[in-house]
């Protein structure tokens, strides 16, 4: 049995260094740098003046067409495509970092940046997805509870390391899941592999991110995705990469 991981959407976070106050006024600004892609009307959460919503997006976009969404917040903002079909990365990389390089160079130009998000979800079609993830867990601990009757397993795993002096976590999340992908299927059962790579908060990279950076990170984090290697370890059977074009 072949497995094919599928890419479910990419994800770029771009946080301030100093909060907004008013994320609205971003929506043109954003979709005039995308030509006007998000066609849908803007989703506006209504926040009091003397109220924290640091953290949640007040201003979430959308296109008609589902594949593309934004959302903003007073600390951050987040850009997603998402996956059509049976595509993998390689076959929105192009497309992705050509919008997301669009916004980031269009903020840095009015908000100084201090961390920065690259994210990537992959589904792998699997009806007993929790008992597959659990053959993870070393059998001393799933014997304290009973390795039948699974219900429920999640793996998360996270590390440092280091590229042209950036500190990164490297984080990996391997969870069930029951997801939808456009033009291929709708609500079908599998796992959820979410991988990660985001600027420690510790540090303060607002210089860095001044410059041209986003696609030399993009590069390497996606040369360190390890798909291919994590889909071995779950299923030791032969796994087949979703390829430019497919």
């Amino acid at each position: 049995m072949e497995k094919n991981p599928l890419i479910i959407d990419s994800q770029i976070g771009i946080f301030f260094k100093d909060s907004i106050k008013r994320p609205d006024e971003l929506i043109s600004i954003i979709n005039g740098e995308l030509d006007g892609v998000f066609d849908q009307m803007p989703i506006i959460l209504p926040v009091p003046p003397d109220i924290n919503f640091i953290d949640v997006p007040i201003v979430t976009l959308n296109s008609s067409n589902g594949e593309y969404t934004c959302t903003i917040a007073q600390s951050r903002l987040d850009f997603y495509i998402k996956g059509i079909g049976k595509q993998g990365f390689s076959d929105i990389k192009t497309n992705f970092l050509e919008k997301s390089n669009k916004i980031l160079n269009k903020i840095k130009k009015d908000h100084k940046l201090k961390r920065l998000a690259f994210i990537n979800r992959f589904f792998i079609k699997e009806d007993k997805d929790s008992e597959v993830i659990s053959e993870l867990i070393v059998k001393k601990f799933k014997r304290l509870q009973g390795e039948t009757n699974i219900y429920s397993t999640t793996v998360q795993y996270s590390t440092r390391e280091t590229f042209n002096d950036i500190v990164f976590n490297n984080f990996t999340l391997i969870q069930p899941s029951i997801t939808t992908i456009k033009n291929l299927f709708n609500h079908v059962k599998g796992v959820l592999i979410t991988r990660d790579f985001n600027t420690i908060p510790e540090n303060d990279y607002s210089e860095t991110l001044s410059k041209d950076v986003l696609g030399s990170i993009m590069d390497w984090s996606e040369s360190k995705f390890n798909i291919d290697k994590i889909l071995e370890i779950i299923w030791p059977i032969k796994v087949t990469q979703v390829t430019q074009g497919q």
